[in-house]
């Protein structure tokens, strides 16, 4: 590689790495603050999760149904809609259940299947999980308004932005970091070793601290080594965000449910829609989530949810307020889960007459630890008619693809993949910092040198800017494809093209 390319390279490497170096950090600590929530929760809140079955005053300890649950809390929040039901997952914990109300964001209610007595609750905006989930997703910005407008897409769009620099960073920096072709032999084998490759060359300089070459090479090789698990993390991490993953992977994910379902028995417009007195509009199935949390299955969010069918189109309204049409109760409906082979599952219940229940059982949410296990089945409230069953057989490959690889990234699959990613988390800080330690243990003599001196004063010049502008063909082959599979990264990459161009001309 000749010099005004290797001087390209670590320019667009530098100015990516500026942008990308808190994105990182921030990303690191709220995946790790996630992925160990319920540890977290454990620890924080062991009165609201952890229930006694021996000291219930229950007989034989048999816990109460469902539906007696659901009277209780219905009883202590007059006002509120019960949103979601999430039963034990074994039998030393609480019962929770969502619920909202116009004035109030969704409330988690905490509730002892054996007693009855309501444990506490907690907003659902507040627990760590989501505070740590929207500074992930949207740095928090959701909760900001500007007039009418919110400004959670633009803080999704800076992290879609810093996910594809991750990617230029890592092709910059492979290329910085390959043999020159000029070496000896004999170098270029050493250069193969693995010690090179792991970055074991630690050497100090005269004040008695690693050497900034030392730090290059930790900062290297991590990048090398921890390639293959970055490019999954962005390529899943990338699948919620707001233009690559909803405008564009997503909707080719999703697909016409009626058609490809096991099962889809309801007419997707609304049983009671030539009533203009009536309008229960048809809701998505992201619509099931609650906050901002990501409950349902990612490649279903765009798919209609089926509707219950009232008796008559005409007299729904009546019937329904004269409680003619009375849903089933949940114990029932868990009853019939349990009947359709689920291990584990929760429910969201109907919200309006021509609502349905909802079962799901899906790794995004932590319901199973295997994405094949994947299921959502709805449910004629007054029926009970399956209306949608939806499972793993149902997905499209890419569907498929993004279902695990959403579960891989959470760190869900088994233990090995919480500890898998925990140590991918730690590890990438410590190279984003190690970074962050090059920058500040350059030197400047003349503007645009780089060198090594006793008296000389930290500082942030960039490095020199070439005199002729141009990188490596295969290079620019896989930038130009980041900028072409990532719209928002090509075109900050274009600007940035033509700055470089411009800054060259003042030269």
């Amino acid at each position: 590689m000749k010099k005004h390319q290797h001087q390209t390279l670590w320019r667009w490497h530098f100015f990516a790495g500026l942008y990308v170096l808190p994105f990182m950090l921030m990303l690191t600590i709220t995946g790790l603050v996630m992925m160990f929530y319920p540890q977290i929760e454990q620890w924080q809140y062991p009165h609201l999760v952890q229930v006694d079955a021996n000291k219930s005053a229950m007989p034989l300890n048999k816990p109460l149904t469902a539906t007696q649950q659901l009277d209780i809390v219905k009883a202590a929040y007059p006002g509120f809609r019960v949103r979601q039901y999430q039963p034990p997952q074994t039998a030393d914990r609480s019962a929770r259940f969502k619920i909202v109300s116009r004035r109030t964001p969704t409330q988690i209610i905490f509730l002892n299947p054996y007693s009855g007595e309501i444990l506490g609750q907690l907003s659902a905006r507040d627990t760590w999980y989501s505070i740590a989930d929207d500074i992930h997703g949207t740095l928090m910005l959701s909760k900001v308004k500007v007039g009418e407008q919110n400004l959670g897409k633009l803080g999704d769009a800076l992290i879609e932005l810093s996910a594809g620099f991750s990617l230029l960073l890592l092709i910059t920096g492979i290329y910085l970091y390959w043999p020159k072709k000029n070496r000896s032999t004999a170098q270029t084998k050493k250069f193969y070793a693995i010690k090179h490759w792991l970055g074991w060359r630690f050497s100090k300089n005269k004040h008695g601290n690693l050497s900034r070459s030392s730090w290059k090479s930790i900062h290297a090789s991590l990048g090398i080594w921890l390639s293959v698990i970055l490019v999954f993390f962005v390529l899943t991490g990338m699948a919620w965000t707001g233009i690559w993953g909803q405008q564009l992977v997503q909707p080719w994910s999703s697909f016409p449910t009626e058609k490809r379902a096991s099962s889809w028995q309801s007419d997707p417009v609304s049983v009671v829609a030539d009533n203009p007195q009536i309008n229960y509009a048809q809701i998505n199935h992201a619509q099931l989530n609650t906050e901002n949390n990501e409950e349902v299955a990612w490649n279903l969010e765009l798919a209609a949810v089926p509707q219950s069918q009232l008796q008559t189109k005409s007299q729904a309204k009546s019937q329904y307020q004269r409680e003619k049409i009375i849903p089933l109760p949940l114990e029932q409906i868990m009853q019939q889960g349990q009947q359709l082979g689920f291990d584990y599952f929760r429910v969201a219940l109907p919200q309006t007459p021509s609502g349905v229940y909802t079962l799901m059982s899906v790794t995004t949410s932590g319901d199973v630890v295997d994405p094949r296990k994947d299921r959502t089945v709805h449910i004629d409230q007054y029926s009970g008619q399956v209306l949608a069953d939806i499972s793993w057989q149902d997905y499209n490959p890419v569907a498929k693809s993004m279902a695990a690889g959403i579960a891989l990234h959470k760190g869900q699959v088994f233990s090995w993949n919480l500890w898998l990613n925990t140590l991918a988390c730690v590890l990438l800080a410590f190279s984003s910092l190690a970074s962050l330690v090059l920058w500040f243990k350059r030197r400047t003599g003349k503007k645009g040198a780089v060198v090594e001196g006793k008296n000389q004063k930290p500082s942030l010049t960039t490095p020199t800017i070439p005199a002729k502008q141009g990188m490596p063909k295969t290079a620019a082959f896989w930038l130009l494809l980041t900028g072409v599979l990532f719209p928002p990264t090509g075109v900050a990459m274009l600007l940035f093209l033509g700055y470089e161009y411009w800054q060259s001309k003042r030269v």
